[in-house]
Parts: C-alpha cells; sequence; structure tokens
C-alpha cells in the first residue's frame, strides 16, 4: 500500500511540475506580448513638440542627425586653425627638422666608424 500511495504521489508531483512549467510559460508569454504592444504604442504615439507633432523614433533621429552635422562642423573648423601656420614659423620648423636629420645622419656616420 505504501509502495502505491508512493507511486501516486510521484505522478501527482510530475503532473503538478508539468502544469506549473506550462502556468510559467504562459505568463510569460503573456508578459512578451504586453511588452512588445507597450513599445509598439510608446513608438507609433506622437510627441508634441510646441506646434509640431511628431513621433517619437523621427525626434530621435532628427536630433542624433543635429548631433553629427554640429560635430563635423566643429572639426572642420579646428582643422582649419590648425593649417593657418605663419610662415616664419613654418621655415624655423623645416629648419629644425632639417638640423635634427643631419644630426641623426652624423651619428650614424660616427658609430660606423668606430665599428670599424
Amino acid at each position: 500500500n505504501q509502495v502505491l500511495a508512493l507511486k501516486k504521489l510521484s505522478e501527482w508531483s510530475k503532473n503538478s511540475i508539468t502544469t506549473a512549467k506550462d502556468i510559467i510559460n504562459s505568463i510569460d508569454d503573456e508578459v512578451r506580448n504586453l511588452e512588445s504592444n507597450q513599445a509598439l504604442d510608446l513608438i507609433n504615439s506622437e510627441v508634441k513638440v510646441g506646434f509640431i507633432s511628431t513621433s517619437i523614433p523621427i525626434i530621435i533621429f532628427t536630433t542624433a542627425a543635429l548631433i553629427t552635422v554640429y560635430a563635423i562642423l566643429q572639426r572642420k573648423r579646428r582643422k582649419s586653425k590648425i593649417v593657418e601656420i605663419e610662415p616664419n614659423l613654418l621655415e624655423v620648423m623645416r629648419k629644425r627638422s632639417a638640423i635634427a636629420t643631419l644630426d641623426t645622419k652624423t651619428r650614424k656616420t660616427k658609430a660606423r666608424k668606430k665599428s670599424r
């Protein structure tokens, strides 16, 4: 009798576990459906900015585009300032680089003569 009772209890617990899993899965499905519906409602909803009524994705895209254009213009402005170097300063920089290359060449030739 005890063995039969344990078998029935085991079957009942297995059935209750599968039923609980099914219930949890159905609740998860309902929550996903509800979340997706809410997300779609949020995306499709219109926002009124001043006298303009538009959707949220359009506002986000427009803002991102404006920020990108502003960043590009700022970068171009910075580059144009860098290019504006005085001619005298440019000559001094060229002379220094020429002297530096001559120094490295003379060092290399001196090192070669010492190694021989």
